[in-house]
């Protein structure tokens, strides 16, 4: 297993170099979140290429994995990489790095090349022979299913209220439609739901264990940093209409609000 580890990690790395190229080339650190789905894929590709899964079982899977990154990568293309989105997460860190900047993103970027290796340890099934479709096996793409829907669901209200308020000339307004009235962040909720579904289709494959790293590491990550870093902004740009919200809105998993 250790083998396999080294090799994921090795492909998502140097996914992520071409990532620090890009961001020298356009001045803009964002464009990694761009390569999150694409060194992911990269790694669950790779896996097809050279592992011993083998029949319907690695067909399914594979799709799945190419449907998610595809959709994921397609979005943030659209809409952060070709606008030249600045996030201001990333700007604060160049203007607090003062000098050495580019030095300072290469080790920001692999170190979240560590993350995505871990990340795709879902899709062992991917590599290792075993894996079959069983009752496991249809939970999880169902649990995909549910995840995939959701997050397209979730992208698609926020975007939406972000064009309304825009024509209408509003800012600091926070989103409190649709999903977004249950979860501060129901997109990274069922993005979660997502990874869920890809472990349990490796769960019966060799090693499939291993699989369950992947979505203990990313709530870890999305409870840890994502959401924080992102609500720190959110304070910064909307103040107490954001507070208001945290106060009445669950961070993460969707609750109706009389229960929270």
């Amino acid at each position: 297993m250790g083998s396999v580890i080294i090799f994921a990690y090795v492909v998502a790395t140097a996914s992520f170099g071409v990532a620090w190229i890009v961001y020298i080339l356009r001045r803009n650190p964002a464009v990694v979140d761009l390569w999150w789905p694409l060194a992911i894929l990269s790694v669950g590709v790779m896996f097809v290429y050279t592992g011993a899964s083998t029949g319907n079982y690695r067909m399914i899977f594979l799709v799945l994995l190419l449907l998610w990154g595809g959709r994921l990568a397609s979005y943030l293309l659209i809409a952060r990489i070709i606008p030249n989105h600045r996030d201001s997460r990333y700007e604060a860190m160049a203007a607090r790095a003062k000098r050495n900047v580019h030095v300072r993103f290469l080790f920001i970027y692999l170190f979240q090349a560590v993350l995505a290796t871990l990340v795709s340890m879902a899709l062992v099934g991917l590599f290792f022979a075993g894996g079959v479709i069983d009752l496991m096996f249809i939970g999880g793409v169902i649990c995909y299913g549910i995840g995939m829907v959701g997050e397209i669901i979730s992208d698609r209200q926020l975007n939406a209220f972000k064009r309304s308020a825009s024509s209408q000339g509003i800012t600091g307004a926070v989103c409190r439609v649709g999903l977004w009235k249950y979860s501060r962040h129901p997109n990274l909720f069922f993005e979660w739901i997502v990874w869920i579904g890809f472990a349990m289709l490796s769960t019966n494959a060799a090693y499939g264990l291993w699989a369950w790293v992947s979505p203990i590491v990313l709530l870890i990550v999305m409870l840890r940093l994502s959401i924080p870093l992102a609500e720190q902004e959110s304070i910064k740009s909307r103040g107490d209409a954001f507070r208001d919200y945290q106060r009445s809105v669950s961070a993460f998993i969707p609750i109706p609000r009389k229960l929270f």
